[in-house]
């Protein structure tokens, strides 16, 4: 999107989806900026007036790290072996912790709703 001649054009139309979306962002991601992105997506569906439901989970300390919690070990998913070196995802030990763990129940509270 950043090197797009024509953001309209080059952007997904989240608007025309015809889905519940449960967005989830963090503040501390080392692979893109998801906090940003998730809330131009929640503007977009809002001005759009988007008849589904929508909803931001928005955590300060969590990192790209995501997966299922209690499935893989974070410390198998916070740094990652690379080359020669170690990738980050980013976030804390902590915010990586309760951001897996709440993320997950309020999803299912969400589609369950």
């Amino acid at each position: 999107m950043e090197r797009a001649r024509n953001k309209e054009e080059a952007r997904i139309k989240i608007e025309n989806a015809n889905a519940n979306l449960l967005l989830i962002s963090d503040h501390q991601d080392n692979i893109w900026n998801t906090h940003e992105a998730c809330v131009e997506i929640m503007s977009i569906l809002k001005k759009n007036n988007y008849k589904y439901k929508y909803n931001l989970l928005d955590y300060k300390d969590l990192g790209h790290s995501l997966p299922l919690p209690f499935i893989i070990p974070l410390s198998e998913t916070l740094n990652l072996k690379m080359g020669g070196g170690v990738f980050t995802c980013g976030g804390t030990l902590k915010g990586n912790s309760f951001g897996q763990s709440d993320s997950w129940q309020k999803t299912i509270e969400f589609f369950m709703n």
